[in-house]
């Protein structure tokens, strides 16, 4: 139970606590851009080590050796670093995968009602949605893919730990390929003579697209990161 843990801290000695705080700050620190620590992943840490300290308190000369026992047990910063980023970098891809996936139909839906709610059938237009069609056929599986083996159902598949980079890579450049040519499609048969569609829905759909740009733009700049860990900071 939360409230027994917060607890079990309050009642430990503050300068033990000072050590778990200490290393878990080191960790925070150490860990790369794209696979920041989460305030839920500190706190199921902190509960860790702080058990992990009570326990060894009676076989310890004092409770701050139990703290050092702990997190030395735990294991040292840089290789406790090593080991989770790879878990972290696929939760990102995770959210990444999963936010294309649920902005692609809204993106769809906007174009598809400014192309064909106010054109006529014979409108040039209407080809805008047949030239992303092979997009949406590679972009489409990509986020799927990139959801499916990042999450519960990566256990059943056992996937290997960089296909839901490599998928949500593919499914980011999609999004944006597809953006590219409805925008710069627009662009074009806008000067050029001919109907041209509700000014409102248009927009709509020209606003959906960009933001959708600036989105994955953000994100895949994110998961570049993927240098080596940050040195330790000196005092």
């Amino acid at each position: 139970m939360p409230g027994d843990r917060m607890t079990r801290t309050a009642e430990l000695d503050p300068a033990a606590v000072r050590v778990v705080e200490d290393y878990l700050a080191e960790l925070a620190e150490r860990m790369p851009a794209h696979a920041p620590l989460t305030p839920d992943m500190v706190a199921e840490l902190r509960d860790h080590l702080v058990d992990t300290t009570v326990a060894l308190i009676p076989d310890s000369p004092s409770p701050v050796a139990a703290a050092r026992g702990a997190v030395a047990d735990f294991g040292d910063v840089e290789t406790v670093a090593g080991a989770m980023q790879p878990e972290l970098a696929e939760r990102k891809a995770r959210r990444i995968g999963i936010a294309l996936f649920a902005t692609g139909p809204l993106v769809g839906g906007c174009w598809l009602a400014a192309v064909f709610l106010s054109m006529n059938a014979a409108s040039a237009w209407r080809w805008l949605p047949i030239l992303v069609a092979p997009v949406l056929l590679i972009g489409a599986p990509a986020s799927v893919l990139t959801v499916a083996s990042s999450g519960r159902m990566s256990r059943r598949l056992s996937p290997c730990t960089a296909l839901a980079g490599r998928a949500v890579t593919v499914a980011g450049a999609a999004a944006a390929v597809g953006d590219l040519i409805l925008l710069a499609g627009s662009a074009v048969l806008l000067v050029l003579p001919g109907p041209l569609p509700a000014p409102l829905p248009l927009a709509l759909a020209v606003g959906a697209s960009v933001a959708r740009l600036a989105f994955v733009a953000r994100a895949m700049r994110r998961l570049e990161l993927r240098g080596p860990l940050r040195p330790p900071t000196v005092a």
